[in-house]
């Protein structure tokens, strides 16, 4: 995204993921973009501006589960490859959260911070949870709560897709949600990140 001033920037890419999220997470929920200083602060959130979980439309019986998600970026002044110059957003970090109960610790955390606070060396990119791993013969303990598993970059569309596959999350799209969440990829690679690519789908 490339836009005239800081302001387009971020409605530019607050409209791109509220596209994507009408069409697989829900219908009505708004996404919205708040300032806080020179980073803004976009997702679905509520009117203190705190992350809003969205029920997961899962089938009849099923345990209830919640997406909460929200991303903190700048606005860099820049120029693209042509010359031009415009304003476009950087992440500097994301949280998506499934959670069991709104009020509750999430049972799964995917979080990017790219300045970890103090210096601290942890994986940038990691996942968390309410997990305890143990092995009894080992006497063996580790707090998943409070430990920064590696992963890659991670995409929200990755994470709607698995809440669409494994969680039997329902979308408002029906059965073309595997043609928006890739459309939505294909967008990401080609147009919106800082380094621009080919996307071949796998």
């Amino acid at each position: 995204i490339y836009a005239g001033s800081k302001q387009d920037s971020v409605n530019q890419f607050r409209n791109v993921l509220s596209k994507l999220l009408r069409q697989v997470l829900h219908h009505t929920r708004v996404v919205r973009a708040v300032s806080l200083g020179d980073r803004f602060l976009v997702g679905i959130l509520d009117e203190d501006n705190n992350a809003a979980p969205v029920p997961l439309n899962r089938p009849h019986g099923a345990p209830r589960l919640y997406l909460s998600l929200w991303q903190v970026v700048e606005i860099v002044d820049d120029t693209d490859e042509l010359g031009h110059r415009g304003f476009r957003p950087r992440t500097l970090a994301y949280n998506y959260h499934l959670s069991a109960d709104p009020a509750a610790d999430a049972l799964l955390r995917w979080e990017y911070v790219k300045h970890p606070a103090d210096n601290a060396r942890y994986c940038r990119h990691h996942l968390q949870g309410r997990l305890a791993l143990s092995d009894a013969a080992e006497a063996a303990h580790l707090d998943f709560k409070k430990m920064h598993v590696p992963t890659a970059y991670m995409l929200l569309e990755d994470v709607l897709r698995f809440a669409i596959e494994d969680l039997d999350h329902k979308p408002p799209c029906g059965t073309k949600w595997h043609d928006v969440l890739e459309s939505s990829r294909k967008k990401f690679f080609e147009e919106l990140s800082s380094k621009p690519q080919h996307y071949s789908p796998a």
